[in-house]
């Protein structure tokens, strides 16, 4: 959210309580009337877009979208919750491995379990999601590429 040219919010602002504040949204997202809100998924899109989070709430973070994504892979039925969702997996893994390249082996074990579910059960809603997705592994990897991709 911007005034202007300003973000409203830096993170600054949100540091303090991005903790708490991830935790209760990933819960929210287990309530039965809320397993796909896609205004619950935006706010964790933009709350990693903008908060610095470290190690182990970054593995936390990409743990839990993992599971959510494999979850709708097996019945896509909301396309803003899924577009937020694969932003927010964007969003984590720029912000992330910019500032710690020993988290792209955690992404890379994670997500390419769900990404080869994607292409190999050809989800057509989330292919140009997944391709993305393995081409900013590719670009933040460094020479040379690892075997996998």
């Amino acid at each position: 959210v911007k005034d202007g040219r300003q973000l409203r919010y830096t993170s600054a602002d949100i540091n303090p309580f991005v903790q708490p504040l991830m935790t209760n949204l990933f819960n929210a997202l287990k309530l039965p009337e809320s397993q796909e809100n896609p205004y619950v998924m935006k706010c964790i899109m933009r709350v990693v877009g903008i908060a610095d989070l470290t190690g182990d709430l970054t593995i936390g973070c990409l743990t839990g979208l993992t599971s959510i994504l494999n979850e709708v892979c097996k019945n896509p039925k909301n396309p803003s919750f899924n577009h937020y969702l694969f932003e927010s997996v964007a969003a984590l893994m720029r912000r992330s491995c910019e500032r710690d390249p020993g988290l792209i082996a955690s992404f890379e074990a994670n997500l390419f379990p769900v990404l080869q579910t994607i292409l190999v059960h050809d989800v057509t809603e989330f292919v140009p999601y997944a391709l993305q997705l393995l081409a900013q592994l590719i670009e933040i990897n460094r020479p040379p590429l690892p075997t996998t991709y």
